[in-house]
């Protein structure tokens, strides 16, 4: 069934995008163009937003620079991608001011679950991947060695964790004795489960 498309508001004309997100979301137009219809916003708009934010760094962008990018006023820029947002694309984030980010379900969720801020994980990634070379390595000693381990994940944890500690919470230093009390003890465990799931791993 064909989707009506009505005029769009502060949008280039080019519908470049928009034909590209057909391709890209085939399947669901229907539902997209329901929750954008709620939402009192086009296809072709949702189109544009969701274009702006995969072209964002890691991908993501503030609200500001989408309502710029868009030229839309603030709670127009803000419905349109929040169509992302109720279809489960995109994700918002708070982190001194509102951001759009694409993220998987799985790390969005566990995000949520510590009360800790997705855009505030992803800018960190790079400098978790050291503790999460560490947990796969950990992880195939114990597979191959039983427990006959060096060190534990516990330790493992909370040097990573101190080394984050001093570059992202200079302010509030991490006590080994109780790392798990740290904020940054959350993003540590957060990245623990994602490589166990991308790796398929154990605890």
């Amino acid at each position: 069934m064909a989707l009506a498309m009505t005029e769009r508001r502060g949008t280039t004309g080019d519908d470049t995008n928009f034909r590209r997100f057909e391709v890209l979301f085939g399947e669901e137009l229907e539902e997209l163009n329901e929750i954008a219809n709620e939402h009192g916003v086009t296809l072709q708009e949702v189109s544009e937003a969701y274009f702006v934010i995969a072209a964002g760094e890691q991908p993501m962008v503030s609200h500001s620079s989408l309502q710029d990018e868009l030229g839309l006023a603030g709670p127009d820029a803000w419905n349109t991608a929040s169509v992302l947002v109720d279809f489960g694309e995109v994700y918002r984030s708070k982190e001194g001011s509102w951001w759009w980010i694409i993220a998987s379900e799985f790390l969005a969720e566990k995000c949520q679950q510590r009360s800790i801020s997705l855009k505030k994980y992803i800018e960190m990634e790079p400098d978790l991947r050291p503790f999460q070379d560490a947990c796969v390595a950990w992880y195939q000693r114990r597979h191959m060695h039983g427990n006959l381990q060096e060190r534990t994940m516990r330790e493992i944890k909370a040097d990573h964790g101190t080394r984050l500690q001093e570059e992202y919470y200079p302010e509030n230093p991490v006590d080994p004795e109780n790392f798990h009390d740290h904020q940054i003890a959350r993003y540590i465990k957060t990245a623990q489960d994602v490589i166990v799931a991308a790796l398929d791993l154990s605890y």
